[in-house]
């Protein structure tokens, strides 16, 4: 279930520009890094 979150516009741009690189939507980038993240912790 889709949820809204507030990022800032920054982190928006970046994962813009990887998100072309990477061939993945925005939302699909994003997501990319937070499971990267995870299991970073």
């Amino acid at each position: 279930m889709p949820t809204a979150v507030r990022i800032s516009e920054k982190l928006v741009d970046e994962a813009k520009r990887f998100s072309r690189i990477d061939h993945r939507s925005l939302a699909g980038q994003i997501e990319h890094w937070a499971r990267l993240g995870k299991c970073a912790e």
